[in-house]
C-alpha cells in the first residue's frame, strides 16, 4: 500500500512473499514534479539493460518520397517495466538472425531454434507492456523442441500457420484457436526432409516449394499443409540427373 505522497521519481521495489518471479518496480509521478501528492506508475528495475543495439539489427528501407529511399537504423522500443526475469529479453539477443517476416501484425525473427514475434500492432517492440500480467498482444517467443539440431532458416506462411524450415526437419507454428498468443501458441514437428539452407523455400499457390541436395544432385520438392494433426503431403516434382 503505497504512499499517496512522496518524492518525484522515487522507485520502490515490490516482492512477492511468495515467489520472486512476481516482483515488479514502481516510480513516483509527483504532480508539481518535485515532491508531494502524486501517483505511482510501473517501471522497469534501475541499473539494468534497458535499450537493443539497433546497429546489430534488422535495419529499415524507408519511403520518404515518391522514389526517394532511406536506408537506415530501425528504433526499437526500450524495457520500460520488470527486470532481466520477468521482462526477459529476446532470445535473439547476442545470437545470429537468420530470417525476418511479418505476420499477423507482427514482427517475426527466427534464430537458432527460435521463432520471437513482436507485440501485436507494435512491430518494434519485443518486451512486455506490464511485468504484472500476461496479454494475448505480447510477444512471443518460442522454442522447436527437438531430438535433432534445428538451426531455423525459412518460413513461409499458410491457412493451418506458419511453416518452418531447419536443415534436416520442417515445423508447423499454429494456435489450434483463433489467432498466435503467448498462451496459445504450439510448434510441432511435421516432416523431416534435407532442405538446403542457402535457397530460401517458396510459397506458389496452395504448395510450399523447396530444395534439397545431396552431394551428387539436387530436388525439388512440393509440400501441401493439411492441418494440425496431419502430415503434410510432399512430392519430389523434379527430375533426378546423373551428371
Amino acid at each position: 500500500d503505497l504512499p499517496y505522497e512522496s518524492t518525484d521519481e522515487r522507485v520502490v521495489t515490490v516482492v512477492n512473499t511468495g515467489s520472486s518471479s512476481d516482483t515488479y518496480y514502481s516510480k513516483f509521478i509527483a504532480t508539481d514534479g518535485t515532491s508531494g501528492p502524486g501517483y505511482w506508475q510501473e517501471t522497469v528495475k534501475p541499473g539494468i539493460t534497458t535499450s537493443l543495439d539497433s546497429s546489430t539489427l534488422p535495419h529499415q528501407l524507408y519511403n520518404i518520397d515518391r522514389d526517394v529511399f532511406v536506408f537506415r537504423k530501425t528504433t526499437w522500443t526500450d524495457r520500460l517495466v520488470g527486470d532481466t526475469v520477468t521482462n526477459e529479453s529476446p532470445s535473439f539477443v547476442g545470437e545470429k538472425i537468420q530470417q525476418a517476416f511479418l505476420h499477423n501484425n507482427r514482427l517475426g525473427i527466427l534464430t537458432e531454434d527460435n521463432v520471437v514475434l513482436s507485440q501485436s500492432n507494435d512491430l518494434f517492440n519485443f518486451y512486455y507492456t506490464t511485468a504484472l500480467t500476461s496479454t494475448d498482444a505480447d510477444p512471443i517467443d518460442i522454442s522447436c523442441s527437438s531430438i535433432r539440431p534445428a538451426l531455423l532458416h525459412g518460413i513461409v506462411a499458410t491457412a493451418q500457420g506458419l511453416v518452418l524450415f531447419s536443415k534436416n526437419q520442417q515445423f508447423l507454428l499454429f494456435a489450434e484457436e483463433g489467432s498466435i498468443t503467448p498462451s496459445t501458441a504450439i510448434i510441432r514437428s511435421i516432416s523431416n526432409y534435407e532442405v538446403d539452407a542457402n535457397i530460401d523455400p517458396i510459397d506458389v499457390g496452395t504448395n510450399i516449394n523447396f530444395v534439397s541436395k545431396t552431394g551428387s544432385y539436387s530436388r525439388v520438392f512440393g509440400m501441401q499443409t493439411r492441418g494440425y494433426d496431419e502430415n503434410p503431403i510432399v512430392q519430389d516434382i523434379s527430375k533426378t540427373v546423373s551428371d
